[in-house]
C-alpha cells in the first residue's frame, strides 16, 4: 500500500490504492468465513468490514472514485451475519479470563465452557448458509 508521501498530493490516486487494498482484504477474509467460521477469521472479517465501511464513507465524493453504496451494504450484511458467532466467541474468551474461588469453582467453569462451546457450534451450523451467502453478495458487489 502506498503511503502519503508516495503519491505525492493526489487525493484520487491514494483513494483508488487505499479502497483497494481494503476491498483486496476484505474479500479474502469473506472467502475464508464462507469456508469455516474459525472465532479469528470472524474477528478479522468484522474489523475488516468495518474498516471498509469507513474507508468508503471517507473516499466518497473522492473524483473518480465510483459510489460505493453496495459494497457498503453488502459489507455491512456480512458483518451483521457473524455477530452472534462474535458475541459467542467473545464470552468464551471472557469466561477463560475469569478467576474462580471455591471447590466448585473450576466444575463451574467448565460447564459454562462446554455450554458456550455447545452453542457457537450449533449457531456456526444455523448460520453457515447465511454466512455464505452474504460472502457471495458481498463478492459480487466488489
Amino acid at each position: 500500500m502506498l503511503s502519503p508521501s508516495e503519491v505525492g498530493y493526489d487525493l484520487t490516486l491514494y483513494a483508488q490504492v487505499w479502497l483497494e487494498e481494503r476491498l483486496r482484504l476484505t474479500r479474502a477474509l469473506a472467502k475464508a468465513l464462507a469456508g469455516k467460521p474459525h472465532p479469528r477469521t470472524v474477528h478479522d472479517n468484522r474489523v475488516a468490514c468495518r474498516r471498509l465501511r469507513e474507508a468508503i464513507e471517507f473516499f466518497h465524493g473522492v473524483p473518480e472514485v465510483p459510489p460505493l453504496s453496495d459494497v457498503d451494504r453488502a459489507a455491512r450484511a456480512l458483518a451483521r451475519s457473524v455477530r452472534r458467532l462474535r458475541e459467542l466467541d467473545v464470552a468464551h474468551k471472557r469466561l477463560s479470563q475469569l478467576e474462580w474461588s471455591g471447590s466448585g469453582g473450576a466444575r463451574t467453569r467448565e460447564k459454562l465452557r462446554k455450554a458456550l462451546a455447545k452453542r457457537r457450534r450449533r449457531a456456526a451450523k444455523k448460520e453457515r448458509e447465511s454466512i455464505a451467502k452474504r460472502a457471495a453478495e458481498l463478492e459480487a458487489a466488489i
